[in-house]
């Protein structure tokens, strides 16, 4: 059988009837035809309705993510694997290729192997609808590590708590790894008006004999679009609220149509907006009320807003961080596209951008 399609339902009884005949032939040339197997079968179809036990394609060994992955390349490498819709209409649809979801998987899978995962290992997945939530199931599916996704809609009815869960405070982990590099290194804050490399070292502004310059200037990124070319910003425009209310705390992160984050000093950060537009103007009424009336859908306590604050995601057209070394220039490195998901993938990137400075090695990711 050629094709999985029957196109009439005589064709389909004709296969039904070889199905039932010789189901043996008939799942064998299936197998055979439409499967990549590492090593063939010695038997098609064991079972014994007494005991009762069924077994199917013995001593047969094969990876699954090769047979929808891998099988395509050669003829649909460049075809559309993945179309993922954004939840955002203004956001344009992302369509992955089949080539492009082969080197995510295997990248990913890659990951995974260096923390030390290995097959028969389980896997815990948290992640939203996205395109790497299919990355990460693939991933670990080529490995062999088994995997549970667990809905990041859980307890959404109620609360959406997420218990027992961590979270990292971006002020106080800039704070510290802010007077950890002031300490260790230098760190240069203000407008970098000369950069450029000298006799064997980097000048920056009035500082000189630097051997490391890692550029990390967000959405502006002058210097790093100067030096490794135009980024693919396609940054967008976040708002919040600082708030707290009379009564009982809440010592845990919620979730539902927008975060509620505890402070731990009785106060909470609640958003956040997107807009693709207005990155020059400051907090807006409409933003207020749109995350007042999310929360209100919800969350019934009333509160008192203590601050509105607003800032700029450098992310990337893909949402994928951007990081590396210069193929010429020794000694200057730049990292950018964090997004809001900065904080979560920030630990990997760091380690990722020590490894190839350290091996000297020049990449641009």
């Amino acid at each position: 059988m050629s094709t999985y399609h029957l196109k009439s339902l005589e064709e389909y009884f004709v296969n039904y009837r070889k199905s039932i005949s010789k189901p043996e032939v008939f799942w064998g040339e299936i197998a055979e035809e439409h499967f990549l197997w590492r090593k063939p079968w010695t038997s098609v179809c064991e079972w014994d309705f007494d005991k009762p036990e069924i077994k199917w394609f013995q001593g047969a060994q094969l990876n699954i993510t090769e047979n929808c992955i891998d099988r395509h390349l050669l003829t649909r490498g460049e075809q559309t694997a993945i179309i993922f819709e954004p939840n955002d209409p203004q956001e344009s649809a992302a369509h992955i290729t089949y080539n492009q979801l082969h080197e995510k998987v295997c990248k990913l899978a890659n990951v995974l192997k260096n923390q030390g995962v290995k097959k028969g290992d389980r896997v815990c997945i948290y992640m939203p609808m996205i395109p790497e939530l299919t990355y990460a199931v693939l991933a670990c599916s080529r490995i062999g590590a088994i995997h549970s996704v667990i809905d990041p809609r859980i307890q959404a009815s109620a609360t959406a708590s997420v218990h027992h869960s961590a979270r990292l405070r971006a002020q106080t982990y800039l704070t510290a790894s802010r007077a950890f590099f002031a300490e260790q290194h230098s760190v240069h804050e203000e407008a970098v008006h000369f950069l450029e490399y000298q006799n064997g070292a980097w000048r920056v502004n009035d500082m000189e004999d630097l051997e490391v310059v890692l550029l990390a200037e967000g959405v502006q990124a002058h210097w790093t679009q100067q030096y490794f070319g135009e980024l693919p910003f396609a940054p967008t425009k976040g708002e919040g609220l600082k708030i707290r209310w009379e009564g009982a705390e809440i010592p845990v992160a919620l979730h539902k149509n927008v975060f509620l984050l505890p402070d731990g000093d009785g106060t909470y950060q609640a958003g956040s907006t997107y807009a693709w537009e207005g990155f020059d103007e400051g907090p807006s009424e409409k933003a207020r009320a749109e995350i007042l009336e999310k929360l209100r859908g919800w969350f019934n306590q009333e509160v008192e807003v203590l601050d509105h604050w607003t800032g700029v995601r450098p992310t990337m057209r893909d949402r994928q961080p951007v990081f590396g070394w210069h193929s010429e220039l020794p000694g200057l490195g730049y990292l950018n596209g964090l997004g809001s998901r900065g904080a979560l993938t920030s630990p990997l990137l760091s380690d990722r951008l020590w490894e190839l400075h350290s091996g000297r090695t020049s990449q641009k990711s």
